[in-house]
């Protein structure tokens, strides 16, 4: 039985705890677990040691404030592609396909509803088949560009992951 939240995505897990030790044997106790019960072996190679900041998914997560955070080299480059997009007439599949990954992971610093901003791209994408194959952007496609850039520019590419320890506020009262 897990006792500490873990982030899985595809086939990437990260374990968050508040002490190092605990969530290291949690995660050896979760591997041994899952290769006995269910046949999954994790390569020991690929482990990292717990730290209250761990690269993953390609954002930085920090156990003690509960912030992910995209790395500033990233935050920039996604929003000059973010801005470029946002002026384009027309795009390849290949050119979607690369923003829609990007802002997946630009959209992991919002609130989960944000993932809204990736439909008109998956519109636009079908149909295409080939790399190169050009479709003209729609006034919708570009103003997703640009509200994404709008917010990634307001929060600096940073959120806090776990809001459970925040007090509710109703009509302004706590």
């Amino acid at each position: 039985v897990l006792r500490l939240p873990m982030v899985v995505y595809v086939d990437d897990l990260a374990l968050i705890g508040r002490w190092l030790s605990e969530t290291d044997s949690e995660m050896a106790g979760f591997q041994e677990w899952a290769a006995r019960v269910c046949g999954v072996v994790f390569k020991a190679i690929k482990d990292k040691s717990s730290a209250t900041s761990q690269l993953y998914l390609g954002l930085w997560w920090n156990s003690l404030t509960l912030t992910r955070t995209l790395p500033e080299v990233k935050l920039l480059e996604y929003l000059a592609l973010l801005d470029a997009f946002a002026v384009a007439t027309s795009l390849t599949l290949r050119d979607r396909q690369v923003v829609a990954g990007k802002m997946q992971r630009a959209l992991l610093t919002l609130p989960r509803g944000a993932a809204c901003l990736l439909g008109s791209i998956f519109v636009m994408m079908a149909g295409l088949t080939l790399a190169w194959h050009k479709r003209r952007t729609t006034v919708e496609e570009r103003e997703n560009y640009r509200l994404l850039a709008f917010l990634l520019r307001l929060n600096k590419g940073h959120c806090f992951y776990r809001l459970g320890d925040f007090i509710e506020v109703v009509n302004g009262m706590a």
